[in-house]
């Protein structure tokens, strides 16, 4: 390796991690569960798990697994669990009363959860391990970090929270010494069990609450995240834009370098840095790396993408990828699924309108995803469908949802995606369409309580060249689906 951080080495004398033989994990349909169900599947274990709903149809991750030799049961019970079960493994959603852990438990098979299972994974790689972190773009962070190494021939190991079709869904298997790049989640302190060579830290805001219950709480993980990194050879890599990322850096362990990446930069010294950007129908820039001057385009919208690209586009120049490569495999990056992913562009009433879906389920996301697609697509009117994830966020963040909706020209919302939880007694989605109205009387605001609804209620609002986005991390995508079937139905008649 080489460039700003020569002390690390590409190889130490660990070996690649030995697996169980035959593991069952709980919850295997969900993204990061399904992960690590296909990387034990590649490494030799056999594997089978269990989901409430796995339909391979629906889920591309759960058609490979099926395809690889999983076996998978539809619903939670004892005896899913096999006898000749080395370990089992649990998504975080999963609760500690499921029949399938009582079993384990009683069998005294060893139980870990998907956090504590990918950072057993971490520690026995024997190549350099980068872990994504920040509230917000850990997804699209790794994905393109991950995408430049691949471009690089440098065969990494990915581990992505989302879909990401140039690296072969949620998950590649490279060889056994090269890199790993890791997608380090803060929801639950999952993070805290990653322990990486080289981390990016990209922001720090409220989230999580249910579980942290103040932000203090949640800053102390995230200083708990950093600490993780080896005193002395370290490297942390952070977003000099984001005011609370900087503060959680003065916990790098003794003797880690920190660089520090940005835009406009609460920094007086950034050692990533993009210049001259334009934003228009393509996003483009130029990069300065430490005073190495690189033009830059993505295909990917918005600022915060940029910043996206900066953060991974640092860790790649020093784990030894040359400025020319990174900045063509930013330039062929088409992003990940549900990250402003482009469903259609039908004709509808004879003019093409667009429908975007989009993971955003964060006040700032969806601020974010709204700036990016106005100043990609300048002349049309913006169209926001809204899906509210958890009631506990909806509830700490009632005002922030208003304000950040407020971005479109008319919104839809509809009831809340519980997830995990129990309903909050008197936090309903209908709360966040008053607050709009109230704050913006004229704006077009619509209450949609079913989802199966939205198509048709969609096409009371849509006028010819708008652009529809459907937002949340729930299952609003049927929705955006089912409302282009609707479209090219009429099309047809």
């Amino acid at each position: 390796m080489s460039s700003s951080n020569d002390h690390i080495d590409r190889h130490n004398a660990r070996t690649a991690p030995s697996l169980p033989s035959h593991i069952h994990m709980v919850g295997i349909a969900g993204i990061g569960v399904s992960a690590l169900a296909q990387a034990a599947i590649k490494m030799g274990s056999r594997v089978t798990g269990s989901d409430t709903h796995a339909v391979s149809e629906e889920n591309p991750a759960v058609q490979r697994l099926l395809e690889a030799g999983a076996v998978i049961y539809i619903g939670h019970k004892a005896e899913n669990v096999p006898l000749e079960t080395d370990c089992v493994v649990a998504s975080s959603a999963i609760p500690v009363n499921n029949p399938e852990l009582t079993a384990a438990n009683e069998r005294n098979i060893p139980v870990l959860s998907r956090a504590e299972f990918l950072g057993a994974l971490l520690d026995a790689h024997p190549g350099i391990k980068i872990a994504a972190a920040g509230t917000h773009g850990k997804t699209t962070t790794t994905a393109m970090l991950g995408y430049i190494l691949q471009q690089a021939k440098l065969d990494p190991t990915v581990f992505v929270g989302g879909e990401v079709k140039q690296l072969g869904g949620n998950v590649r298997i490279g060889a056994p010494d090269a890199p790993m790049v890791v997608e380090a989640c803060e929801a639950f302190g999952s993070f805290l069990n990653i322990r990486a060579d080289v981390a990016i830290l990209m922001n720090v805001e409220p989230d999580h609450l249910d579980y942290y219950r103040n932000f203090d709480r949640m800053k102390d993980a995230f200083r708990g995240f950093v600490k993780n990194l080896p005193a002395g050879k370290g490297v942390l890599i952070v977003c000099g834009d984001d005011q609370e990322a900087i503060g959680i850096a003065e916990s790098a362990p003794e003797g880690c370098e920190v660089l520090y990446y940005g835009v406009d930069g609460q920094m007086s010294k950034l050692d990533s840095r993009a210049i001259q950007i334009k934003m228009d129908s393509r996003l483009q820039f130029v990069w300065n790396f430490r005073g190495i001057e690189t033009p830059v385009t993505l295909r990917v919208y918005g600022r915060h993408n940029l910043l996206n690209a900066l953060g991974a586009a640092t860790a790649a120049v020093i784990l030894g990828v040359s400025p020319a490569i990174i900045a063509e495999a930013l330039s062929d990056f088409n992003g990940a699924q549900r990250r402003q992913e482009l469903l259609g562009s039908p004709l509808w009433k004879g003019k093409e309108i667009l429908v975007f879906d989009d993971y955003a389920h964060h006040p700032t996301e969806i601020s974010a995803a709204i700036s990016a697609l106005r100043s990609s697509q300048q002349g049309r009117r913006l169209i926001a469908i809204f899906q509210p994830h958890l009631y506990s966020r909806t509830k700490e963040f009632l005002s922030e949802f208003a304000d950040a909706l407020s971005g479109a020209d008319a919104v839809l919302i509809t009831d809340i995606y519980p997830a995990r939880e129990e309903p909050i007694p008197g936090v309903t989605s209908a709360d966040i369409a008053r607050f709009i109205a109230q704050k913006q009387p004229e704006k077009s605001v619509l209450y949609v309580p079913e989802m199966m609804d939205i198509p048709k209620m969609l096409t009371t609002v849509l006028q010819p060249q708008d652009m529809a986005i459907f937002l949340g991390a729930g299952d609003i995508r049927v929705a955006a689906e089912e409302f282009l079937k609707q479209i090219a139905l009429e099309e047809k008649q």
